[in-house]
């Protein structure tokens, strides 16, 4: 039992190495405020918890995105966002710093959404390392990231059932300079992703 127990403290700890510091220090900061909710997960328990599901259609949909997924973590502060907007920007900012690249950015009113990811390139295939969604309103934050293994070309099919063009919006921003494109920019370029 002790082995096993070892084995899983490692994971984790290793799981929040693969983020950046300040990353996991706003997790840290904020994960025992008030109304909030923090998860860390492994892996094979956000798989064991998806099998249980009665909705086999969809598990088997959405298993090959399945077995690349090495951890998550979530926070989520309900009635109250005690993260300002100046530390939800400078987030995003040491984000962009460790290699982050913008797919969705929306910002309206005192609502900020962010969809980010970590590429990593090999000489067979390009990956998509880790994932993050950001929510951020006046009354509410909701911060997810993914760690694992996805070949961009299995997510690309995954979008594409919802008419999301992954590839195309990645070159899109390595060719472009993201600090000039604003919200309403990236919505139309992803084709109506985000739906009043």
């Amino acid at each position: 039992m002790k082995p096993t127990i070892i084995v899983l403290l490692l994971g984790l700890s290793l799981s929040t190495m693969a983020q950046s510091a300040k990353l996991n220090t706003f997790y840290a900061k904020y994960k025992h405020s008030p109304n909030t909710l923090s998860i860390a997960l492994p892996g094979w328990l956000v798989k064991l918890g998806i099998n249980l599901s009665e909705d086999r259609k969809e598990i088997n949909e959405y298993r090959p995105l399945l077995r690349g997924l090495h951890n998550m973590k979530v926070l989520v502060m309900e009635e109250k966002n005690y993260a300002s907007p100046k530390e939800v920007n400078a987030l995003i900012k040491d984000a962009q710093k460790h290699h982050f690249v913008n797919l969705l950015t929306v910002k309206e009113g005192g609502t900020r959404v962010n969809v980010m990811v970590r590429e990593k390139k090999t000489p067979k295939e390009e990956l998509i390392k880790n994932v993050l969604f950001l929510v951020a309103e006046e009354d509410e934050l909701v911060l997810v990231t993914f760690n694992g293994r996805w070949r961009k070309s299995l997510v690309q099919k995954m979008l594409e059932k919802n008419e999301i063009n992954l590839v195309e919006r990645l070159d899109f921003v390595a060719a472009n300079d993201e600090s000039t494109a604003n919200a309403a920019n990236s919505a139309d370029r992803i084709g109506g992703l985000v739906e009043d």
